[in-house]
C-alpha cells in the first residue's frame, strides 16, 4: 500500500510530461551479475524491442526494462527500471548510452533535473548512469545540446 502510494505520488509530479508520450515498447537487459535471470520473463514480453535508433548500448548488473516512448514533437523518451526482485534488495548499476545526446532531462522520484551525459563511445554519444534499488526508475529525456 505504501509502496503504491509512493509511486502514484512520483507519477503525479510529472504527469503533465509522462502523459504527452506514447508507448512504443521495451527493451530488456539482462543483468551481468543477477542471481536469477528474468529470462523467462523477458522471452515472454510481447512487445519487446530488439534495439532503438536513439541507443547505443544499455548495461546493467542487475536485470532492467527500458520503456520506450515517443511524443507528438518526436522527442523520445526512455524509462529505465530496475528489474531485480525487491526482496533481493539488490540495488542495480545501469548505464545507457545515447545516440547523439550530450545532455538529458532526468525525471527521477518525479522531480526533473537537466544532467550532463558523459562522453561515450563516439563524439556525440552521451552515457546516463545510475544506480537504481529494486523497482526503482528514471524517465529519461536525451537532448542532443
Amino acid at each position: 500500500w505504501y509502496s503504491a502510494q509512493k509511486v502514484n505520488r512520483e507519477l503525479r509530479a510529472f504527469e503533465h510530461v509522462f502523459l504527452s508520450f506514447d508507448w512504443q515498447g521495451v527493451m530488456t537487459t539482462k543483468g551481468s551479475d543477477a542471481r536469477t535471470s528474468a529470462g523467462a520473463c523477458f522471452d515472454k514480453a510481447e512487445y519487446s524491442l530488439p534495439s532503438h535508433g536513439r541507443i547505443r548500448r544499455i548495461e546493467a548488473t542487475e536485470d532492467a526494462i527500458t520503456g520506450v516512448f515517443t511524443d507528438k514533437d518526436g522527442y523520445e523518451g526512455f524509462m529505465l527500471v530496475n528489474f531485480a526482485d525487491p526482496h533481493d534488495n539488490r540495488g542495480n548499476t545501469v548505464r545507457i548510452t545515447f545516440k547523439q545526446a550530450k545532455k538529458a532531462v532526468v525525471y527521477a522520484n518525479g522531480n526533473p533535473s537537466v544532467v550532463d551525459l558523459a562522453a561515450g563511445a563516439a563524439a556525440s554519444d552521451g552515457v546516463y548512469e545510475a544506480v537504481l534499488a529494486p523497482g526503482e526508475g528514471r524517465f529519461i529525456i536525451p537532448i542532443a545540446g
